[in-house]
């Protein structure tokens, strides 16, 4: 057993959002530390007990931490964040749907993915980070050719473009958009191919949408149109190999700290896939896949890329990976002029399902 200085000694930390447990025990969200420099974690502390916090959302102004309850009856809870710490405002507020996925900050609400009955919903936020309001519930419609995972809508993933929120539903394969104004209008902006099964995007620089699918393991890049998005380029995921099950199953998708690569986590193959993103002359940016790197653990369900220090230039990304399947977190280094990268450390954390840097 290695030794672990005391929590709050580290140079970084992290958010954790988890998942029950299979055995028992305290659900929660999790503090962890992390010399990043040195590439080792430095301890951990439950901050706040919640049920299914399995999705956490940090306000733009880093005063407030919300959370999901992925439950039938799905609800948000806001946290005032003082000094590492989480105090909650209120009780959890519902959010009008159920098992809700994913939120993001989005001007003075906040914006969740219900999936379970493919609902979007708008909470009003007040100046102070706690929700003040009632949501507004935008319902989605359609359905998908896999009969066992789309027979209805399910949205999964809200990106923040430009101000505006871009639903991803993995239920009809579409792309939504729901109005911030108080009128509530709802349009289809954009569609994959059938059965991609859209899990989670990241918006790239002139506004080109990277979405990976869940149910066909595929990178699809969009670009934006006047009235929505028009799909341009599809990317293959590797040739990783399922070591956890007969098929893979990409989760969370991000740019590297310098944007000038994307990070793909892929479940079953419990990898860390790396493209080089390029722009030459035009709209649509050109992909070059580098290479997988093993998580050090098993079903990889999101990560975080951790900010470098001001006016520091690294060698490499790090990257904190969520291995639900392991109850760990690991610490993984990917060179910036090379193809794979290596797990350096790893820590128990309780079926982890959400990273972000504090």
């Amino acid at each position: 057993m290695s030794f672990r200085p005391e929590p709050g000694v580290g140079d970084t930390a992290v958010w954790v959002g988890t998942y029950p447990e299979p055995n028992g025990g305290a659900e929660g969200i999790w503090r962890v530390d992390i010399d990043a420099g040195a590439g080792v974690f430095l301890g951990s502390e439950l901050v706040a007990v919640t049920p299914s916090p399995s999705y956490l959302a940090v306000h733009p102004e880093g005063h407030s931490l919300y959370a999901v309850a992925e439950l039938e009856a799905g609800a948000v809870t806001a946290y005032a964040v003082e000094q590492g710490q989480l105090r909650p405002f209120a009780p959890a507020v519902g959010t009008g749907g159920s098992h809700p996925c994913h939120l993001a900050v989005i001007g003075t609400e906040v914006w969740v993915a219900n999936y379970g009955d493919g609902t979007v919903s708008a909470l009003p936020l007040g100046a102070d980070g706690a929700v003040r309001g009632e949501p507004r519930v935008f319902a989605h419609h359609g359905e998908g050719p896999d009969r066992e995972r789309q027979s209805s809508p399910h949205a999964h993933f809200v990106a923040d473009v430009g101000g505006s929120p871009v639903v991803v539903d993995l239920g009809t394969d579409e792309l939504w958009h729901h109005s911030t104004s108080s009128r509530g209008t709802s349009a289809v902006i954009g569609s994959l191919p059938r059965g991609t099964g859209p899990r989670h995007a990241v918006v790239l620089p002139d506004g080109v949408l990277a979405v990976v699918g869940e149910l066909d393991p595929v990178l699809h890049l969009l670009i934006p149109t006047d009235d929505g998005y028009d799909l341009v380029a599809r990317f293959e995921l590797g040739d990783a190999t399922p070591v956890d099950g007969d098929r893979n199953f990409p989760s969370h998708i991000a740019l590297s700290s310098d944007r000038l690569r994307l990070f793909i986590a892929v479940r079953g193959a419990n990898v860390i896939v790396t493209f080089a993103l390029r722009w030459p002359l035009g709209p649509v940016p050109e992909l070059e896949y580098l290479g997988d790197t093993p998580v050090g653990g098993r079903w990889p369900r999101h990560f975080a890329v951790l900010t470098p220090p001001d006016g520091e230039t690294p060698e490499a990304d790090t990257l904190i990976v969520a291995a639900q399947g392991s109850s760990l977190l690991t610490l993984v280094r990917i060179p910036r002029d090379g193809d794979r990268g290596v797990v350096v450390d790893a820590y128990d954390v309780p079926a982890p399902a959400c990273v972000l840097e504090v």
